[in-house]
């Protein structure tokens, strides 16, 4: 079984015009998954520890702030 991470927050992630990551896009691959083998879950809240792990301090701090 294969799951698929993902939060209804994902469809309200507005990016600038042309940008590649856009609610359009995040749409068209959910419904493309449609009727894969897929177990869908819903993301849990990352702590700041996970966070760290991808990105550095300042960075988080930054969008914190």
């Amino acid at each position: 079984m294969t799951l698929l991470y993902t939060h209804a927050s994902a469809a309200a992630h507005v990016m600038p015009e042309g940008h590649p990551e856009s609610v359009d896009r995040y749409l068209a691959v959910i419904r493309a998954l449609k009727g894969a083998a897929l177990e869908p879950r819903e993301a849990p809240l990352a702590d700041r520890g996970d966070i760290l792990r991808c990105h550095p301090a300042q960075y988080l701090d930054r969008i914190s702030a």
